[in-house]
């Protein structure tokens, strides 16, 4: 059934893109101006982690993105981690290993990036400001280097730690002009 449903979403955003692409904004399409993006809910549903999560993104936000291509932020592997929910979730396995996961998130070592790090590129991208502290802020003249509560799967998996972006910054591996 995901199948069918990724299905119908990949078309939807396929016809958006298209519509986009369609239109004219001054000298260029208006998808060149966009960033319009498409990603599921979650990287490793299992444990409800947004670390390594494959994002589908068209158009470069006025020349802020590289276009054409797929970009690894992960050190360039070729080989892009699942996360631990098949793992977790497979056939004879029991109801404690799926809360043992459900609790913990996913493991540092299987999936370090956050998405925390893409959202502060799309808003820089668009402008949005910082304060001093690098979180967006109306009237902040910053740039936006931190967003969300935990960049660090071990924090998240214990909502009681208090917020903390260890990793501060966007991934400059997708800026245009790194």
């Amino acid at each position: 059934m995901i199948h069918e449903i990724d299905d119908w979403y990949a078309k939807k955003f396929a016809y958006l893109v298209g519509r986009l692409d369609s239109l004219e904004e001054g000298d260029v399409k208006l998808l060149d101006n966009t960033a319009t993006v498409w990603f599921q809910e979650c990287s490793d549903g299992n444990s409800h982690n947004l670390n390594n999560l494959p994002i589908l993104q068209a158009g470069s936000c006025g020349g802020y993105f590289k276009v054409g291509q797929a970009v690894n932020v992960e050190g360039g592997k070729a080989d892009l981690t699942r996360g631990n929910s098949e793992g977790a979730c497979g056939p004879g396995q029991t109801e404690l290993a799926y809360s043992e996961v459900d609790s913990t998130g996913t493991p540092p070592d299987i999936a370090t990036q956050p998405i925390n790090k893409y959202f502060c590129a799309l808003m820089n991208a668009i402008g949005v400001k910082a304060g001093p502290d690098g979180f967006p802020a109306v009237g902040g003249t910053n740039e936006v280097t931190h967003f969300g509560k935990y960049d660090d799967t071990r924090l998240f998996a214990d909502e009681s730690n208090p917020a903390a972006i260890k990793d501060p910054g966007e991934f400059k591996a997708l800026r245009a002009n790194s």
